[in-house]
């Protein structure tokens, strides 16, 4: 992904976007590029585990058994270690307890960017931002973040991903495509590339 763009990644809950959105942050940092992180969706350490069965690959995962009886699987301790280790100092996560209002993220997007060298900056996902605008302004203002957005990658020379849903599908019909995206339609127009995810 080139720098100084805003790509957008949108699909339908269960899709796999949060799980590409962990890849291209591990990729990112493989290759030298620290990644600021806005994700509300899930608390930092359950977002921490997520990007650690990813990062652990299958070899590194063991099976473990919630109190309900479910087993599932995660990373060993010993996977966790090195990947602590590894990604030290190369992803910033925006604080749990942090107000979500735009100005605050840009705020401190801004401060990793220019203060840690950060290079890739995601934002999980659109409807966790707030615009600080009313219903009937809030395509005016998810067009003023757009395009606030992509200032932003040009001036600092950054590559931004903005996580977005879709609409609801309507009677059972699931379409995809930048018109689906949920919200303005200049969220797909402005933007520069868009990748939307299906689960097959």
């Amino acid at each position: 992904f080139p720098f100084a763009s805003l790509t957008l990644l949108s699909g339908r809950s269960g899709a796999g976007k949060t799980s590409l959105i962990d890849q291209i942050i591990l990729n990112s940092i493989d290759n030298g590029y620290k990644t600021f992180l806005f994700s509300l969706e899930m608390n930092s350490g359950t977002s921490a585990n997520w990007m650690n069965l990813i990062a652990s690959g299958r070899r590194n995962l063991v099976v473990r058994q919630a109190q309900s009886g479910k087993k599932f699987y995660a990373a060993s301790p010993e996977a966790k270690r090195k990947i602590a280790d590894r990604y030290k100092n190369m992803i910033y996560s925006y604080k749990d307890d942090e107000s979500n209002s735009v100005d605050k993220v840009f705020e401190a997007m801004e401060a990793c960017v220019r203060r840690k060298n950060c290079r890739v900056c995601v934002i999980d996902n659109l409807m966790m931002l707030d615009l600080q605008s009313s219903e009937a302004e809030k395509n005016t203002a998810q067009t003023t973040l757009i395009n606030r957005l992509i200032r932003f990658a040009k001036e600092y020379n950054v590559a931004i991903f903005l996580v977005c849903h879709l609409r609801k599908s309507q009677g059972g019909f699931d379409s995809y495509g930048l018109d689906e995206i949920a919200g303005s339609s200049n969220i797909g127009n402005l933007a520069m590339r868009s990748i939307t995810l299906k689960r097959i």
